[in-house]
């Protein structure tokens, strides 16, 4: 049985634009490949009146081992399901995170017959949820984006998954990393020495981890999904699609045309005052300056990481120095919460706002972190001049973008780095902000 949710009215404008603009733009052809395997094929599993899968461990089974071989742990679920340092949930994301599908391992949990499955939808630049429940004798009931999901994920529903590379709660959550002597170490070995027994974690593709012995007394463990830290590969792959969504969410925003130029100069680091940017009609729109912005969107950004530390040093039973000693922090660069305080700026901090601090993939209500291994919103300026400015447009033509390719997994993603100094760009868009200034 299929319960369907009502989805939240749009204007017709809107819609209209974000189609258009969807239809006529370039996206990184990564985005268009179709998912090894989709919700659809897995519904199709599971529907009846003759389904051909009736509990958890046969949809494991049935899954394509190319899929199962890329999975998180997560010893501490913020989810309907349970899980514990023996018994953690298993988060499978494939090789492209474009289908997350999760179930749990510990037998007493009352979501035990019920596997969860979120899957991204390019088209509409938004995120569907689906619980598969399970039931004796009775083909499975399915939900489509239930209420108790999108009461962590929000109203416009999305993963959660903290940012790299600390990842409270998930096994190797210090940069894939599981620090010997720490309270992690010592539950994985549990984990370890009886996963094989269970019908569910059996269908785990071997191996999953490398063991170093540096001496009889000390193991070292790290994660790995064919060569690389499983939870590095999910933040650089949701990494990759958050910016598509971003892009997107950009482009079809009220007053896009207008906001342009200042979103462009934000997102290529340009030296003017982003208010600058803004055509001279729409500065009233934003009491607050950018000075107070960027301080409240640091501030914001160090309670969160302080959250995290904390956290960490709960699951870990170790001093938050050692954590800090290996964490990445590339995303408190100063160019990056520069750029983020700039997005606020323009989104948040006006007259008809724009929720932009719930655009992070983490579980809080109020990270502003982006980091993904990569580069975090820097790389969204490609995402954003491919659908924003048409390919003969002069902005384009000053802005040159150097492409990346990169393979986390088997999926191959782009990524975007600028190759020159954005001063000449930041002219035009100068140019650009005080045309459209007089566009009523």
């Amino acid at each position: 049985m299929l319960k369907h949710l009502k989805p939240k009215k749009a204007s017709l404008l809107s819609l209209f634009v974000f189609s258009h603009l969807l239809l006529a733009a370039r996206v990184p052809p990564a985005i268009e490949q179709a998912p090894l395997t989709s919700a659809s094929e897995i519904l199709s599993w599971v529907k009846g009146p003759a389904p051909k899968v009736n509990t958890v461990e046969e949809l494991l089974e049935r899954l394509p081992e190319a899929y199962r071989t890329f999975f998180v742990l997560q010893y501490d679920s913020h989810s309907n399901h349970s899980s514990n340092a023996t018994h953690p949930r298993v988060i499978f994301f494939g090789p492209d995170a474009k289908l997350l599908l999760a179930f749990s391992g510990l037998p007493s949990d009352s979501f035990y017959d019920t596997a969860e499955m979120i899957e991204y939808e390019p088209k509409t630049a938004s995120y569907s949820f689906y619980s598969i429940h399970f039931q004796d004798k009775e083909p499975a009931q399915v939900e489509i984006n239930p209420a108790d999901c999108l009461r962590c994920h929000g109203m416009d529903p999305k993963p959660n998954w903290e940012p790299y590379s600390l990842w409270p709660g998930a096994f190797g959550s210090l940069h894939d990393r599981i620090l010997p002597g720490t309270r992690e170490h010592h539950s994985f070995e549990e984990f370890l020495k009886t996963y094989q027994e269970s019908s569910r974690y059996r269908l785990l593709p071997q191996p999953f981890h490398i063991e170093i012995q540096d001496s009889p007394e000390t193991k070292k463990y790290y994660l790995w999904n064919r060569g690389v830290g499983p939870g590095s590969s999910l933040s650089i792959l949701l990494g990759f699609l958050n910016r598509d969504r971003i892009a997107k969410k950009l482009v079809a925003s009220e007053s896009h045309a207008r906001y342009r130029p200042a979103l462009t100069a934000a997102l290529i680091g340009c030296k003017e005052p982003i208010q600058d940017f803004v055509p001279t009609d729409l500065r009233s729109d934003h009491p607050a300056g950018f000075a107070e912005v960027l301080t409240e969107t640091l501030t914001y950004m160090e309670k969160d990481l302080a959250r995290k530390k904390r956290a960490l040093g709960n699951y870990l039973a170790v001093d938050e120095s050692v954590i800090l000693e290996n964490a990445d922090l590339f995303g408190f660069r100063k160019a990056e919460v520069e750029r983020i305080a700039k997005l606020r700026y323009l989104l948040t901090k006006r007259r008809n706002s724009i929720n932009f601090d719930r655009w992070a993939s983490s579980i809080s209500k109020t990270s502003l972190d982006f980091n993904d291994g990569m580069s975090g919103l820097e790389n969204l300026i490609g995402h954003y001049l491919m659908l924003a400015y048409q390919d003969d447009d002069p902005i384009r033509r000053v802005i040159p973008i150097r492409e990346y390719s990169f393979s986390p997994t088997s999926f191959t993603i782009t990524t975007y780095s600028l190759t020159e100094s954005p001063d000449l760009a930041c002219d035009l868009l100068l140019k650009e902000a005080k045309a459209v200034s007089f566009v009523q």
